[in-house]
């Protein structure tokens, strides 16, 4: 599972690059996404990520959060 969180130095780039270059509105959306998963979206995020990968069980507390902020939200927050 740590391969999977190594970004390499190109990506990095690429993602600022496309981050700075988003609408605020659509970067507005997004916080207020992040904002519904609450403080914990990061770890809850790996679990997802994790659980899709390895097929370990998320946590019940996590799959609440990503049915809290919905579908449409937390894939655009993945994206």
């Amino acid at each position: 599972m740590d391969a999977v969180k190594e970004i390499s130095p190109a990506s990095q780039d690429y993602n600022l690059d496309l981050l700075e270059n988003l609408p605020t509105k659509y970067m507005m959306y997004i916080g207020t996404c992040m904002k519904t998963m609450e403080s914990d979206f990061r770890n809850c995020n790996a679990d997802v990520i994790e659980e899709i990968l390895t097929k370990k069980p998320v946590s019940r507390e996590c799959c609440m959060k990503v049915v809290k902020a919905g579908k449409k939200c937390y894939m655009e927050i993945r994206k």
